[in-house]
């Protein structure tokens, strides 16, 4: 019913019985792929990847374990991400691939945030930027010019990972 009403729609049967001429009606039909229940979420997020691409990003942290936990948690909910230890990095990252997001530490060792986040700009201005500090009252000045110009939003450290998901879910929603 859902491709007479919609041809275009991508369905994914979920069903908890396994009634093969169901699930082959189904597919003949043109539902893309069935998943029994309960539901492993991780397919699922991967199946809705793969329906629905979404942006990638690139996570630039000079401090590996939060990229890595960030990376991790952002890959779980279906983005692709690239990890980059430094401006310079993701600069290049950026230069080979198309990067629709990059969340950006803004102190960093030789190139801060702030001009990473412009650099970025400058390869793909339709990047959206999102700086992240543990500093807020020290990094201020850099967080008000990133956000006056090349950055979208900030996170203050510590921050859960399911608000930055939520947060890039908002974000991907809008490009």
């Amino acid at each position: 019913k859902i491709k007479e009403n919609n041809p275009g729609a991508k369905v994914v049967l979920m069903t908890a019985y396994c009634e093969e001429q169901k699930v082959a009606n189904a597919l003949h039909s043109g539902a893309l792929t069935t998943l029994q229940k309960p539901v492993n979420i991780k397919n699922l997020l991967e199946i809705i990847g793969k329906i629905v691409p979404g942006i990638s990003i690139v996570v630039v942290d000079d401090d590996a374990s939060i990229g890595k936990t960030l990376c991790k948690a952002l890959e779980l909910a279906g983005f692709k991400v690239f990890s980059a230890s430094s401006g310079e990095e993701a600069i290049k990252i950026s230069k080979e691939n198309a990067v629709g997001l990059a969340l950006i530490d803004i102190n960093m060792p030789v190139m801060d945030g702030l001009e990473t986040s412009q650099k970025l700009k400058e390869i793909n201005p339709e990047i959206q930027n999102i700086i992240m500090t543990a500093y807020r009252d020290e990094a201020h000045e850099l967080v008000d010019k990133a956000l006056g110009g090349s950055a979208t939003s900030c996170l203050y450290k510590p921050f859960d990972p399911a608000d930055v998901i939520k947060l890039v879910n908002q974000i991907a929603a809008r490009t």
